[in-house]
């Protein structure tokens, strides 16, 4: 048998070679796939006076990006690092819909129970609708008829009590029957937080704390019921670059809301313990009420052809999450309203783009469109509608006039019983008609000690029966998201 020889130069060079292809591999392996999109921020920062961004990216229980630009705090010069807590709005809903789902697991409450049946200091006002059919579910779903409801004033805004139990038993008022259309409701929330808070007779801190942010190693989240302090929170700004100050809310680091994402993902981190069963993990992304957009509580919508699972929130803040794709991108800001989702979308693409199709995973998760009510007929409401706007202290006498193509007008009764003059809808939100509502903005003042610091409008939201207009007036704050307070309106077509 003839043996095999290869001389020793040869051998060499075949070493050689398989040392550079095993350097070429693992440098195209680790390249920065994420290089273009830093200059991108910077410019976004920049155009749109955003002072810091925190982004974070995991795929397939993996962290593959995280880095923060610009300020946390400008004046102290307080650089944003991954770590930095920021303010996370309508995010916290998801925290809040997770603590339900380990009640629900635990047995002590059940999603389609009405939450009165956990609640025995707070009344929901009823106006000739039945409160029975607010459950869990359909709050979470923000189907329970329950009214829009955004910040609060602050304790030196009002005169009024101002404890959480005091607000939710002033502002929880139901003027739609539910199950009936969707509505964006914080006020809904908020009944869940205390619903949390009973349940378990803990704060909703503590609970957090002990059953999500702890067992999933979240060591920089941190619910906080007065304004944040300290260098390790981003200081929120407004539009025009104003310091802005939350009076309470729910904060987290990039860095611990991507571990949440992935615990959602149902990436099993070695050091996270699981709070929730998968099934549950499944039930909150696919529970759908067909006249909503959100499940427990995500919302869902498809991004070039893949299922997402999308939070936001108005602070300037994102997180999404595509299971098929077993992905998960946090965008944080510290201005109010910053356009993350387009980050977010940016960092989407770099990865799809990159994907191999064969690692796809299955999922249960649908696309649907929401069912709505039908548009209400301008001429069904052509004419003069007289009743009044109900609060806990008063009840303002008001008018309400739809004449053809014009704008609406309305107009309010002053101390001495004397009327306002006629005012039109405001041209942000002219008149609209949509989902069986009349909805519009008017320069009306709702006169109680809640709405005495800040100048506000009036944004009415109205369902139409018969000879009956009922619904919400919300006394919206002029000057910035201070508030947003709802209250009874109920008008009655003049004869």
């Amino acid at each position: 048998m003839r043996h095999l020889f290869i001389p020793f130069r040869q051998v060499i060079w075949l070493v050689l070679l398989t040392i550079i292809i095993s350097y070429c591999t693992t440098h195209n392996e680790n390249m920065d796939i994420f290089s273009g999109i830093r200059p991108k921020i910077q410019d976004f920062m920049q155009k749109d006076k955003v002072p810091s961004v925190s982004v974070a990216v995991a795929q397939f229980g993996k962290i593959l990006w995280e880095e923060s630009f610009g300020w946390a705090n400008r004046e102290k010069q307080v650089k944003a690092i991954p770590n930095t807590m920021y303010e996370i709005a309508s995010i916290a809903k998801v925290f809040t819909t997770t603590g339900l789902m380990i009640l629900k697991e635990r047995g002590e409450i059940e999603l389609d129970e009405p939450v009165i049946t956990y609640l025995d200091d707070i009344k929901i006002k009823s106006f000739g609708v039945d409160v029975s059919g607010v459950t869990l579910r359909r709050i979470v779903q923000h189907t329970s008829g329950l009214p829009m409801y955004w910040g609060e004033p602050s304790p030196a805004d009002t005169n009024q009590p101002f404890t959480q139990k005091d607000l939710l038993n002033r502002f929880a008022i139901l003027a739609f029957k539910p199950g009936q259309r969707e509505i964006y409701s914080n006020l809904g929330i908020g009944l869940l937080t205390y619903t949390i808070e009973k349940v378990s007779k803990q704060s909703y801190n503590d609970f957090l704390q002990q059953n999500i942010l702890r067992p999933l190693g979240m060591k920089n989240t941190l619910y906080l019921s007065a304004p944040a302090l300290g260098d390790e929170f981003a200081q929120q700004y407004d539009h025009a670059g104003n310091p802005w100050i939350y009076e309470q809310g729910l904060y987290a680091s990039a860095h611990d809301l991507l571990r949440f994402g992935m615990f959602h993902l149902k990436d099993h981190l070695a050091d996270q313990l699981p709070v929730l069963s998968d099934s549950t993990i499944d039930l909150m992304q696919t529970s759908i009420d067909a006249l909503s957009d959100f499940r427990l509580p995500w919302w869902v919508w498809e991004y070039k052809g893949y299922k997402a699972l999308v939070f936001t929130g108005a602070s300037g803040t994102i997180v999404a999450l595509l299971p098929e794709a077993d992905l998960a991108i946090v965008v944080l800001s510290n201005r109010l309203q910053a356009d993350t989702p387009r980050i977010c979308g940016w960092i989407a693409d770099v990865i799809l783009d990159n994907f191999n199709e064969r690692q796809r995973k299955p999922t249960q998760i649908q696309t649907r469109r929401k069912t709505q009510p039908g548009a209400l007929s301008r001429k069904a409401l052509t004419g003069l509608w007289k009743g009044s706007i109900e609060t806990s202290q008063r009840a303002l006498r008001v008018e309400l006039s739809f004449s053809g193509s014009a704008a609406p007008q309305m107009r309010s009764m002053k101390d001495d019983s004397s009327w306002m003059e006629w005012v039109e809808s405001m041209p942000s939100l002219r008149g609209n008609y949509s989902g069986g509502i009349f909805s519009a903005y008017f320069p009306i003042h709702i006169p109680v000690s809640d709405t005495r610091v800040h100048d506000h409008w009036t944004w009415i939201y109205i369902g139409m029966e018969g000879d009956t207009l009922q619904g919400y007036a919300v006394a919206h704050a002029a000057d910035g998201p201070n508030y947003g307070l709802p209250y009874l309106i109920r008008l009655e077509r003049a004869k």
